[in-house]
């Protein structure tokens, strides 16, 4: 049983919107726990390069980290939203790749594409 201050999370399938916050939580190379904070931008305008695989446009949501930074080995780290109008949060997709900068910006890859 979980502890009682324990949340679920929620799925949401739908299109991610450009301009939404998204949290990052994950485990860079089975480190400590990391949260990081960004914004989502739109879908991926042209085809994406993830190791040996090139994705079609629009197969991603592509996100600018904001607060923290993803790192290798967190690719598969749930990605989620807050919806303030049902104070729930929702598990949105997976991280998918990306560069490891604050500045850098992320494919995340929703499970309905």
């Amino acid at each position: 049983m979980p502890p009682p201050f324990a949340h679920y999370s929620g799925w949401d399938a739908g299109a991610v919107a450009a301009g939404i916050t998204i949290l990052a939580l994950h485990n860079p190379m089975g480190d400590v726990q990391k949260a990081s904070f960004g914004t989502t931008l739109g879908v991926n305008p042209v085809p994406s390069q993830i190791g040996p695989t090139t994705y079609a446009p629009g197969t991603f949501d592509v996100v600018r980290w904001d607060t923290g930074i993803t790192e290798g080995g967190s690719s598969g780290s749930g990605l989620f939203t807050y919806d303030p109008s049902t104070n729930f949060s929702y598990t949105r997709g997976t991280l998918s790749g990306g560069n490891d900068s604050c500045t850098g910006v992320a494919p995340i890859s929703p499970d309905t594409r």
